[in-house]
């Protein structure tokens, strides 16, 4: 791990929830935090949602100031199981390699 080059690693991240159908408020909150943290880091600024049925929320997350959202849509992921979100996201952090996550 030592040896890794950290500059890879871009990116503010937001995670939002979708509970019942519903796009939980607290991304908002984290949209704001993030883009302040972005704009020092020079960095963009994302979104991601899981779940399944979800893309519609996309443009307001674009609209709330999201550069990029990343939808992780399947219909296994329709009701939150800790072992499948955390496989999904997991995947995708190590894929991307986002700077910074905020939950």
């Amino acid at each position: 791990m030592a040896d890794e080059d950290l500059t890879q690693y871009k990116g503010v991240w937001c995670f939002g929830e979708v509970r019942h159908g519903q796009l939980v408020p607290t991304v908002h909150e984290l949209l704001r935090v993030g883009a302040d943290l972005a704009r020092g880091l020079e960095e963009k600024l994302s979104v991601v949602l899981i779940g399944h049925q979800i893309s519609g929320w996309a443009g307001e997350l674009f609209e709330a100031g999201a550069d990029k959202v990343y939808l992780i849509d399947h219909q296994d992921l329709i009701n939150f199981v800790d072992e499948a979100y955390t496989r999904v996201l997991s995947d995708l952090i190590i894929k991307e390699k986002p700077n910074k996550f905020l939950l």
